[in-house]
């Protein structure tokens, strides 16, 4: 299959716009969008609705941010695939026009640091930010319409995890030969890997470009690209977060779906 352009589906956290970076720089296919997109005009329309209606209460302004970024990527959807972090549905996605011509990319990172990323910076309504990364980990979560998961309230942020992943994996099995699944510990340690990888969907540059600098430096992230492969090589689940709570998230994971990744390791040590 000849493809023209590229399509990131990745959880929050996760490296979705270091890949995306990485693809710009190493082919010549078209990266699409995968963020809520519009966010001038969705800005002043949230400025607009609160500045009328006189809204001071934190949660309230949240629930109304949420509902403009739900309705900007349900708009959205038909253009780009939909939201890069939203659930993946095979069959929803084959009907979209020129989806013959896109390769989509998958990419997951180890459920015990994607789980604490986003109990240091949570994106949803519910749970409220809290201390407590246990009471985290045990309370129901409402996500986002634009995440397309059948249910709005889920019994663990984990559970998003499980999800997502079990998604892209569904995808790949049924659409195999336009769609390939990376480890964002992988592609860190060994973006020429990777770039072999993707070498079976696309032609890449011989010569790897790596992006250097964090993607999110707008948000304050200063990272290097040298100190993200120091994170990575010294993250070890059980020392970082202790047995307690490496156990705790463990206990909400699909093991079957834990056991087709590389983090079946992490069990092991």
């Amino acid at each position: 299959m000849v493809f023209t352009s590229l399509k990131v589906f990745g959880e929050r956290n996760t490296g979705t716009n270091f890949l995306q970076s990485f693809l710009r720089l190493n082919t010549s296919l078209k990266v699409l969008k995968g963020g809520d997109g519009g966010r001038e005009d969705i800005k002043k329309q949230f400025k607009d609705f609160v500045l009328k209606h006189d809204i001071k209460d934190p949660f309230a302004q949240k629930l109304v941010m949420e509902s403009l970024l739900d309705q900007e990527s349900t708009k959205r959807s038909q253009i780009n695939f939909g939201w890069k972090h939203a659930n993946v549905c095979p069959k929803t996605l084959s009907k979209a026009s020129g989806f013959e011509d896109v390769c989509f990319v998958f990419i997951i990172r180890n459920p015990w640091r994607f789980i604490s990323s986003l109990h240091q910076k949570p994106y949803n309504l519910l749970p409220k930010p809290t201390d407590d990364l246990s009471h985290f980990v045990r309370s129901p979560i409402y996500v986002n319409q634009r995440d397309r998961l059948s249910s709005r309230l889920i019994k663990s942020p984990v559970e998003l995890w499980n999800r997502k992943v079990r998604s892209y994996f569904e995808f790949n099995l049924v659409h195999p030969k336009q769609s390939l699944i990376v480890y964002y510990e992988n592609l860190v340690l060994s973006p020429d890997g990777f770039a072999d990888q993707l070498r079976k969907y696309c032609t890449v540059n011989e010569k790897i470009i790596v992006p250097n600098d964090s993607s999110k430096k707008h948000r304050g992230d200063t990272k290097t690209f040298t100190e993200f492969c120091q994170e990575v090589r010294r993250y070890n689940p059980r020392k970082v977060l202790g047995e307690d709570m490496f156990s705790l998230i463990a206990a909400h994971l699909d093991r079957d779906l834990i056991a087709q990744t590389p983090y079946q390791e992490c069990f092991d040590i």
